[in-house]
């Protein structure tokens, strides 16, 4: 309580020595704030994906304030919903995006995940138009680390694509996700 009181001090402070009365700051921060979704102990905002069944929002958690990207899915997926969680829920790594939480509720089911906040792979090729050989080498082995960890652990991705490998936020991790469960193969499938 103290901390987010400090917090608050602070804030209002900065804004003032920048010429912003904290009407003017209160104000701006409502306006910010309609668009965003309570869900748990998260708020969603931006739709950042989206995909056959699933949208992604990008968030962040009201306890920590750490940012989270969130997959809504109808809860009447819930078979392809419990076989994705299953699936992610078994892959800790530091080359695949890591599920933190499931929450059901409102008739969506919410995977609370990782905000790779680099974006997409993709998005870099194509602001760059093409790789050195070093830079190419440097995320073919994070994506070959990611995919044998998978395979590893009995799970395959049999539909990889550019879209579903991303990046942090120095461009330095590479991130694998799109583990949908139309796409999910397991053990002797892969």
């Amino acid at each position: 309580e103290q901390a987010q009181r400090d917090f608050w001090i602070k804030a209002l402070s900065d804004a003032s020595s920048k010429g912003y009365s904290a009407d003017d700051y209160t104000l701006r921060r409502r306006e910010r704030s309609q668009h965003l979704q309570p869900v748990g102990d998260y708020m969603l905002g931006d739709l950042v994906g989206e995909g056959g069944y699933a949208k992604v929002k990008s968030g962040f958690s009201v306890k920590t304030g750490e940012r989270v990207a969130a997959k809504i899915m109808l809860s009447s997926l819930r078979v392809e919903a419990t076989r994705e969680i299953l699936a992610m829920s078994a892959l800790k790594h530091r080359n695949i995006v890591e599920l933190q939480d499931v929450i059901a509720t409102g008739g969506h089911t919410y995977l609370i995940m990782e905000l790779a906040k680099g974006g997409e792979l993709f998005a870099k090729l194509c602001e760059i138009g093409r790789f050195t050989e070093e830079e190419a080498r440097f995320y073919w082995q994070q994506l070959l680390q990611g995919v044998l960890y998978c395979h590893r652990k009995g799970l395959c991705h049999p539909d990889l694509k550019l879209e579903d490998l991303l990046l942090d936020d120095k461009g330095e991790v590479l991130k694998i996700t799109g583990f949908g469960t139309r796409h999910m193969m397991y053990d002797d499938q892969c």
